[in-house]
């Protein structure tokens, strides 16, 4: 994964979005203080709240990660024991107190997410989106200063999913949300959005810039149009050995870039929106990115 920078203030959301192996998880992994177990290596420095947490130790990662973050994992299935009672599960804590502090929280917590008296349920009884939100209730009675959402609408519907969405972006008013999928219809409410493939960030800005970003959005507009939900992918798409990832589908590739991979570069503000940067040499070139569909921001789907 190649990310030159990135900063996310104390009270933010920020939104990851990328196909399947695109970085996105390890980069979570990371920013969880777990890079070194999951084989990554971290060039420069990484810090969470003014902590380096990948000069940590082991056993400082582990506390700095129960005081700090709450991580709700993509799949709610290989979470949670099937047989052991849901509340057990999702008031599990070190010491006797804090489990006791959280059973007080989670019969309200769970009301919140429709789960009332879902407590003493196994999860073999529940659906997939009735754990989801019994983990993200689960998360938030912790109240961290930073939640990290990896795919937290897999198992919704539609409606299931906006609310669910409309809920957790709330939460950046007490915390740090980062939010990670596949699905543009998870960044439209994002501070920024981070898109990556293949391991490259290819933008970090409030909207869809990049090419990729905005056909992903145009995908997703095209699918609430027709299905009423929102998939964003490109199913054709094939890793590249060099240059841009993106190069192949793209409208707008020069020979360029095929040949090497542009850098993230900040863009101007105005006309681009502030703190935006990209990586395309398309649009840090002289004639910039003329694509109308970028500068009018999320689509509706109307």
């Amino acid at each position: 994964l190649s990310l030159p920078w990135l900063r996310l203030e104390a009270r933010g959301a920020l939104a990851i979005i990328g196909a399947s192996g695109s970085g996105k998880t390890s980069l979570a992994r990371a920013l969880m203080g777990l890079a070194r177990e999951s084989g990554l290596h971290i060039e420069g420095r990484l810090s969470v709240g003014g902590q380096d947490i990948d000069r940590l130790t082991e056993k400082q990662a582990n506390q700095w990660r129960a005081n700090t973050i709450a991580y709700i994992p993509q799949d709610p299935e290989a979470s949670l024991d099937p047989m052991r009672r849901l509340g057990e599960q999702l008031c599990d804590a070190p010491t006797r107190r804090q489990r006791e502090a959280l059973r007080g929280l989670l019969p309200q917590a769970l009301d919140d997410f429709d789960l009332s008296g879902f407590a003493e349920r196994k999860p073999y009884l529940l659906s997939g989106g009735q754990k989801q939100r019994a983990l993200i209730a689960a998360a938030l009675i912790r109240d961290p200063p930073l939640l990290i959402a990896d795919e937290p609408t897999a198992a919704l519907d539609h409606a299931r999913k906006i609310e669910l969405l409309e809920r957790l972006y709330r939460e950046r008013q007490n915390r740090a949300l980062i939010l990670i999928s596949h699905d543009m219809d998870c960044a439209r409410h994002g501070d920024m959005v981070l898109t990556l493939l293949e391991g490259h960030a290819l933008q970090l800005a409030p909207k869809p810039l990049h090419p990729y970003a905005v056909a992903l959005e145009a995908i997703a507009r095209q699918e609430v149009k027709a299905h009423g939900s929102a998939f964003a992918t490109l199913e054709e798409h094939k890793a590249v050995e060099r240059g841009c990832p993106f190069a192949p589908q793209c409208e707008l590739k020069r020979d360029m870039c095929t040949q090497s991979m542009p850098s993230l570069e900040a863009l101007p503000s105005p006309p681009y929106p502030e703190s935006s940067a990209v990586a395309c040499f398309a649009m840090s070139s002289k004639e910039g990115w003329s694509n109308g569909s970028s500068k009018e921001g999320w689509s509706n789907g109307e």
